[in-house]
């Protein structure tokens, strides 16, 4: 039975990741998740999306913004991603799992909550090419909600960053800094998997959509830019897959799995459209 106090949440700050989190929630759904959704929206977002949001029956509450005190310029994709602290305030619940907007649920992650506070994927990925990173993602997070330790969280907000020019994962990295030594906070990587990075895990490590072993469960369509975006310049799937970025690595790959996970996001909309 599900729990009133657990629930998963996400967060939109602008009205061009609507189709983003219709994927989301409807990927949520087809994993048959026992816990409800809630989605934070920053007082920008318009109308037009909340009717949107409104028909497809997800649940959405506003929150404040959260200035980013950093000298990244406003355009870029990370400047309003200080909002996500608001969900260290959600007091009503007991235990969050806070998804990006940008992700699909491919298998049920139900089990997440019961994994402890600030439980995330390591960003010192497996990968032999990006092996100096050593930190958490914040595109995925088990939180157990505290107003004493939001209070505190904004009152540091501006003092401990580690870089002038970054958003809530840079803050979060520096206000939690025994995270990396805390291994019984660390996900698998399949929890948190970039797209664009799905071959280089399948060959080296096994990861598969199809793995009991190394489950992919939460795919990461991290980047500047988004399925959605190419799909509004009207590119075809078969164009979109070639054109979207591909990371270079040190090994040679294919991208079916990249490819696949496209596609996957692009079937998901397409049903939504027909709803």
């Amino acid at each position: 039975m599900a729990s009133e106090r657990f629930s998963f949440v996400s967060i939109i700050t602008s009205n061009n990741f609507l189709e983003g989190v219709l994927v989301l929630h409807h990927s949520l759904k087809k994993t048959n998740s026992k816990h409800p959704f809630l989605l934070l929206i920053t007082p920008n977002i318009s109308d037009e999306v909340l009717k949107v949001l409104s028909k497809h029956g997800i649940q959405y509450t506003t929150i404040q913004n959260i200035e980013n005190p950093t000298q990244i310029d406003e355009k870029h994709r990370w400047f309003p991603t200080y909002a996500k602290l608001n969900i260290f305030g959600l007091t009503q619940f007991d235990k969050l799992v806070y998804v990006d907007a940008d992700m699909v649920i491919v298998r049920n992650i139900d089990e997440l909550f019961e994994r402890p506070h600030m439980s995330a994927v390591n960003n010192r990925v497996i990968l032999p090419e990006r092996d100096r990173y050593n930190s958490l993602n914040s595109g995925l997070l088990i939180v157990e909600p505290s107003l004493e330790l939001f209070q505190d969280m904004l009152s540091q907000v501006g003092t401990i960053e580690k870089t002038q020019t970054g958003g809530d994962q840079d803050f979060l990295q520096a206000y939690y800094p025994n995270w990396p030594n805390q291994k019984n906070l660390h996900l698998d990587h399949g929890y948190n998997m970039f797209y664009y990075e799905l071959d280089s895990y399948s060959q080296l490590f096994g990861y598969s959509f199809n793995s009991d072993r190394y489950v992919l469960r939460v795919i990461h369509y991290a980047g500047d830019k988004k399925p959605w975006h190419m799909y509004k310049e009207r590119y075809g799937v078969k164009l979109l897959v070639k054109s979207l970025l591909r990371k270079l690595t040190p090994i040679k790959i294919s991208h079916e799995l990249q490819d696949q996970s496209v596609k996957l996001w692009f079937r998901y909309y397409r049903n939504l459209m027909k709803l």
